[in-house]
């Protein structure tokens, strides 16, 4: 009788713990929706951006816009910044039947305007580009919305074509991607 009655309590108990957790995660997801509003987008992003003025050249120093925005590079040793390119490896989601997470060299290249991801750091001919002028959102993928993935470190890039679907090796780091590559982002055309 004993044992039951505190077998029970534990299930309870454990119901609750999942109630309670995915209480937290909606909670989450309710506060990304509203930190990723376009205003608050908007706010992110240097002045330069913000007025269209520096799309077409290479004038905002990333460094100093990750910077300004509070990201602390050094805490992120995975992430390289440079005046005009961010640098480092993402797991992407792809594969044409079969749908897996690929560790890529990714690199968001303001001179270029483009993102590009290759095979791995050594590599020259990239394995896929992304133009700035495609790029119409970046946001952190939901929870859970793709197995396998590290759910809380998981962004994506959407263009007209296909939606990125990548992950970064800390929260750190795809904050500073997110931030980064909305300061190439051309494919919404919000500041015209």
């Amino acid at each position: 009788m004993e044992r039951s009655r505190r077998q029970e309590m534990e299930k309870v108990l454990s119901e609750k713990q999942k109630q309670e957790e995915l209480e937290k995660v909606a909670a989450a997801e309710r506060a990304r929706k509203e930190m990723m509003t376009e205003r608050a987008i908007q706010e992110r992003l240097p002045a330069k951006v913000k007025n269209g003025t520096s799309h077409h050249d290479g004038d905002i120093n990333l460094v100093q816009h990750l910077v300004d925005t509070g990201h602390v590079l050094e805490n992120c040793p995975s992430v390289r910044v440079t005046a005009s390119a961010c640098k480092g490896y993402l797991s992407k989601l792809g594969g044409k039947l079969i749908k897996s997470w690929k560790k890529r060299w990714f690199v968001l290249d303001r001179q270029k305007r483009a993102l590009c991801y290759y095979s791995d750091e050594h590599q020259r001919v990239p394995k896929g580009i992304v133009y700035f002028q495609a790029i119409q959102d970046v946001y952190v993928d939901l929870p859970n919305s793709h197995k396998g993935s590290s759910t809380r470190t998981t962004f994506c890039v959407k263009t007209p074509q296909e939606t990125y679907y990548v992950a970064a090796p800390s929260g750190l780091a795809m904050s500073i991607w997110i931030d980064a590559i909305l300061t190439g982002r051309e494919g919404a055309n919000f500041y015209n």
